[in-house]
């Protein structure tokens, strides 16, 4: 096999299939011969077996191949992951950069236009005005503008 075909996606693919189809297969066998020896051992009594002897020297018996079974299986999962695993952290890398650039410039450009608009704000306040003073709000019932609570209380009381 070129090592160098392994480190493109299709090599790889096909190479992860192959070893997927494989491990299933095995597994596909393993099942088969534990289902064959588990109903022939039941059915093959052994001088002096009590009624459950038989499906307990079974499951027994049958235990290394269903535990070969499951691994298989598992090699199999194990296999598709590899791909997986290659194909998000290292062949679709430069795109997941490239959009996350984007989405970092989005941001700093939407920042910058928040701040322009505060500056803008911050400067019509700042500017002055024709009486050279901020206008002041309207005397209201002969009160001044800077009246406060305690001036209340003293007209009251006189």
């Amino acid at each position: 096999m070129d090592i160098n075909h392994f480190f493109t996606e299709d090599g790889l693919r096909a190479w992860t299939e192959d070893r997927r189809d494989q491990h299933l297969e095995d597994a596909r066998h393993y099942g088969q011969l534990a289902d064959i020896l588990v109903r022939r051992m039941r059915q093959s009594p052994v001088d002096g077996d009590r009624p459950w002897d038989k499906a307990l020297r079974a499951r027994r018996i049958v235990r290394p191949l269903r535990d070969m079974e499951r691994v298989s299986r598992r090699a199999a999962a194990d296999a598709e992951a590899l791909y997986t695993t290659y194909a998000t952290g290292f062949l679709e890398l430069p795109a997941r950069r490239e959009r996350a650039a984007i989405a970092r410039k989005a941001k700093a450009d939407s920042r910058a236009q928040r701040r322009a608009l505060r500056r803008a704000k911050v400067a019509q306040l700042e500017q002055p005005h024709s009486g050279g003073l901020p206008p002041q709000p309207p005397a209201d019932s002969g009160r001044s503008a800077g009246a406060g609570i305690t001036d209340l209380f003293k007209r009251e009381a006189s």
